[in-house]
């Protein structure tokens, strides 16, 4: 994708960026890549693969993730991300329901999913999630055999001095 398609698709969600800062902000970073199935998604025991289990991503907690996808017919089967809300991540944090990212966290899945309380990012190409991924648990699913999840992730943070969102990728 051009530079130039990039920012009309971040036409899309640049007010609410503006309103989420309250001013303007800026790209530090821009990420693509693709999740492939694994025969693990069908046992018992589930491989860390792709961020796979629950966890925060532990650095400032003022970088918002927007995930833009590049599937059609993104779902939990075909590997959407899954995210829970910033009260629920901390009562399941304080409840010692989630400890450590690499402990596989089975439990703590079936009792999100039996209370309903996981937001999957489920969707078509272009469609746009914003997360604070150091406030709230979220992880990637695996998706079931011959299907694959595209997506590209731009991290964003507040400027104090930058009309343009993309002025660190243009020097």
């Amino acid at each position: 994708i051009k530079l130039k398609n990039l920012k009309k698709i971040t036409e899309i969600f640049d007010a609410q960026l503006k309103n989420y800062y309250d001013g303007n902000y800026k790209f530090i970073t821009i990420n693509a890549w693709r999740n492939y199935s694994d025969d693990s998604n069908d046992s018992n025991w589930e491989k860390y693969i792709y961020s796979n289990y629950w966890h925060y991503d532990q650095y400032r907690t003022d970088i918002l993730k927007i995930f833009i996808l590049l599937n059609d017919n993104t779902n939990k089967d075909t590997g959407s991300t899954k995210a829970i809300d910033i009260q629920t991540s901390k009562k399941v944090s304080r409840s010692f329901m989630y400890l450590d990212t690499s402990l596989s966290n089975r439990k703590l899945d079936e009792h999100l999913k039996k209370n309903n309380l996981i937001y999957y990012c489920d969707g078509n190409m272009g469609d746009v999630f914003i997360i604070n991924t150091s406030k709230c648990l979220h992880s990637a699913t695996i998706p079931i055999k011959n299907h694959s999840r595209d997506l590209i992730q731009l991290e964003t943070i507040k400027s104090n001095n930058n009309n343009d969102p993309f002025q660190e990728f243009l020097n």
